[in-house]
């Protein structure tokens, strides 16, 4: 008799870090563990993913540690952190338009930071940054939905700037339709190299590290309360897919060279920098540094994480482990 197949819809962005659900599927690590997986991408990033959680049509998504933990302390309270993906942090870099006039990351006190939604990695680590930089002069935000229309959206400023600023120096006045797009926006330092390569957009000199794991896994309560069982068994597939996908480097790099566009030397980088957690553990100290930067950073009011239940509500204590 068969045994029966669970299914799970899990999200993640379309980019190299999630490659090993490429070859745990492939390998059927899934399939060895009885979980159906459904990777669906969700090229809009943690926002994206944090809605789709929310309104059940995901049951779990691999998201930025600080988009998670945001969105639990504001009260969402349909999901849970069940894990550490990566151990490795994140690098965010700066990008502009190819023909915009900023050449320093200070140009862009005050301008429109492109973000593909509220409450997501590009909104919450461009606020971050303002606050490390000391910037006095409050940056507004657009809403361009994903990378591509990130990328567009500066190039589309840019554009408008110069031609604006070309009709007044022949008198023939403005459009205004350099209102539109952003001035910049913050992306994933090697998604984004092969658009810096390509003269798509160009790389202000500035760059943000997050001083804790760049991605977690995050479930639904309702999954989690109906299936443990199948969480747990998810889990144990994950870390055997991502043991396999940095056993090979070579395969790796070429892998992430076919499919996402970096140069080798670029995948080659990015490998050698990336660490998936051996065991998924979620640490008491990250959550709670992050936290508090979040708070530091006014992305999070004190009051959400000034309480002894924080952990209880960012955590599951069923299948979440944790460590100090």
């Amino acid at each position: 008799m068969a045994s029966v197949q669970h299914k799970l819809r899990v999200g993640g962005v379309p980019e190299h870090f999630n490659s090993p659900f490429n070859c745990g599927l492939r390998e059927g690590y899934f399939a060895d563990e009885n979980v159906a997986l459904e990777f669906v991408n969700c090229p809009g990033g943690t926002g994206e993913m944090v809605g789709k959680l929310r309104d059940g049509r995901l049951d779990v998504a691999v998201a930025l540690t600080e988009g998670l933990v945001a969105s639990i302390a504001r009260g969402a309270e349909e999901f849970k952190i069940i894990g550490t993906f990566t151990d490795s942090p994140l690098t965010w870099t700066v990008s502009v338009g190819a023909a915009a006039k900023q050449r320093s990351v200070d140009d862009l006190e005050g301008g429109v930071v492109g973000i593909s939604r509220f409450g997501s990695g590009s909104h919450i680590m461009a606020i971050v940054m303002a606050k490390l930089r000391g910037w006095k002069r409050k940056n507004e935000f657009t809403v361009l939905k994903d990378f591509k229309g990130l990328r567009d959206g500066v190039n589309h400023k840019a554009a408008s700037a110069k031609a604006g600023a070309a009709d007044q120096q022949d008198g023939s006045g403005s459009s205004g339709d350099e209102a539109a797009g952003a001035d910049c926006f913050l992306w994933e330092e090697f998604t984004t190299k092969p658009y810096y390569d390509q003269g798509e957009v160009r790389r202000i000199p500035e760059s943000i590290t997050t001083p804790w794991p760049a991605f977690m896994i995050a479930a639904r309560v309702d999954v989690l309360e109906r299936e443990p069982e199948t969480v747990l068994a998810f889990l144990r597939a994950l870390r055997r897919s991502c043991a396999a996908f940095t056993q090979d480097k070579g395969a790796a790099v070429q892998y992430v060279v076919d499919h996402y566009g970096n140069l080798p030397e670029d995948a080659a980088t990015w490998f050698d920098r990336l660490r998936y957690s051996p065991d998924n553990a979620v640490s008491r100290k990250v959550l709670s540094e992050c936290a508090l930067t979040l708070v530091e950073a006014d992305v999070l009011a004190p009051e959400l994480v000034r309480d002894d239940e924080l952990e209880a509500r960012l955590t599951h204590g069923a299948v979440t482990k944790l460590s100090v």
